[in-house]
């Protein structure tokens, strides 16, 4: 399901770099399967990097590989370290960044041992807090330029072929060629909506995007078609708004969409530097998961085939609010004891009686980062900054990110209670989710 943030990740603008040598099989193995969890259309991948098991966004959008979450792995080794400036959207000023080369990314079976990592200091994406994992930064470019690899969202398994694989029938796929440029894969396609507007663009296979389907620079007018101003995502240089639609059809290729929904970044997010003249839009993973890929970085080819997901319906935030990670709140565990116990470690605090212990263990709150206007969270008079106490009556603390969100997208008319704490009161408040793309 589309989730109400989407993530634009970075953009290098100022550089280019590919390591020379190539990803090892261990133990003649002729490809190698990885699993990994999809949150929010993306793809997770969880590989040591220089002896550390870090959580990485596979993303096809960038052409290197990026660290940026130190908060918990501070114990992690680089070398050969150079500083650079990196930009990204909306930046004004580039910002201060650092080079490491020769550093080893392993899988089970599988490990590139002459990576460049490029180092910030701090999650410039704000993604840990919108997501139910730590996210320590991005697996570009290097993962597919010289292999072919596999990404099956149904099973969630990455397979990385070592040769042609032999028993692949292709037949079953849709082949379409693609360009790369500074290691990103362009996708020529014929974009066809609704049979009113039909146009030959160029976008971005980009696994690291949340959203379907996002068109820049060229706006589509069509009579009677509603949008929501929305937020969109995060960049380098803050947050990222624009529209979004629902259409009727769209037309990509062969491939026929049913109401999908597409977004239109506003062009002030860029308006520092164009980084998106070399394109048209962006294909996320919102579209992208209703396929099994095959990716040929090589051939410059991309095979598709639609899976069980492609007739989703494609979902979004009707209650108008983004919520993200917010403070900690104490919750209190009672757990029927044998024998006595002393443990304490820094996340919880014990206390005991003769039957039961009751453990206070430090959880992650969560809190309101955005209400879009004239929505219904809007009307019933969420604000920004408000702790989410309960939702259905059901402590928030007792879902995760993912399920919270999910709640928002459900039937249209649905009644929703939200328990919010602010400025030290509680307050409830009943919003009813409307349709309104």
């Amino acid at each position: 399901m589309s989730r109400f943030f989407n993530f634009l990740l970075l953009v290098f603008s100022c550089f280019s770099m590919y390591a020379q040598s190539s990803w090892v099989f261990l133990k003649n193995k002729e490809k190698v399967s990885i699993p990994f969890d999809l949150i929010n259309n993306m793809v997770i991948v969880h590989p040591e990097v220089n002896g550390t098991k870090l959580n990485l966004v596979l993303d096809t959008g960038s052409n290197s590989n990026l660290i940026f979450g130190f908060q918990e792995q501070d114990s992690i080794a680089f070398s050969y370290i150079t500083k650079i400036k990196i930009t990204g959207p909306g930046v004004a000023e580039p910002l201060d960044a650092y080079v490491s080369k020769n550093n080893e990314i392993k899988f089970k079976n599988l490990y590139f041992k002459e990576a460049t990592i490029v180092l910030l200091l701090h999650d410039s994406y704000e993604l840990t807090s919108n997501i139910n994992i730590p996210i320590h930064g991005i697996l570009g470019t290097d993962f597919f330029k010289n292999n072919i690899v596999e990404i099956n969202y149904v099973t969630k398994r990455v397979i990385m072929y070592q040769s042609e694989p032999r028993k692949l029938n292709k037949t079953d796929f849709k082949q379409i060629d693609f360009r790369l440029k500074d290691g990103k894969p362009y996708l020529p396609i014929q974009l066809n909506i609704e049979n009113k507007f039909q146009q030959q663009l160029e976008l971005l296979l980009d696994t690291g995007l949340s959203d379907g389907l996002w068109l820049l620079n060229k706006p589509i007018e069509l009579e009677q078609i509603t949008t929501i101003y929305d937020f969109l995502g995060v960049g380098l240089g803050g947050e990222i708004f624009g529209k979004r639609a629902r259409y009727s059809t769209i037309k990509i290729n062969d491939f026929l969409i049913d109401k999908p929904i597409v977004s239109f970044p506003d062009s002030l997010a860029f308006s520092f530097k164009n980084f998106f003249a070399d394109r048209d839009g962006s294909i996320g993973g919102e579209l992208l998961k209703r396929f099994t890929l095959l990716f040929d970085y090589p051939h410059e080819k991309i095979y598709l085939k639609p899976n069980r997901n492609f007739y989703e319906p494609f979902l979004y935030n009707m209650a108008g609010i983004k919520i993200q990670h917010g403070g900690l709140d104490v919750i209190e565990e009672k757990i029927r004891i044998d024998t006595p116990s002393n443990a304490i470690n820094v996340n919880e605090i014990i206390f005991e009686d003769s039957k039961f212990r009751f453990n206070y263990v430090f959880k992650p709150g969560f809190e309101v980062a955005f209400v879009r206007i004239n929505s219904p969270a809007y009307r019933a008079g969420i604000v920004k900054g408000d702790k989410i106490i309960s939702v259905n009556k059901r402590k928030a603390i007792n879902y995760t990110l993912d399920q919270l969100m999910s709640i928002f997208e459900t039937n249209d008319g649905q009644m929703i209670e939200l328990k919010v704490e602010r400025e030290g009161q509680l307050l409830t408040y009943f919003l009813y989710l409307e349709t309104e793309i």
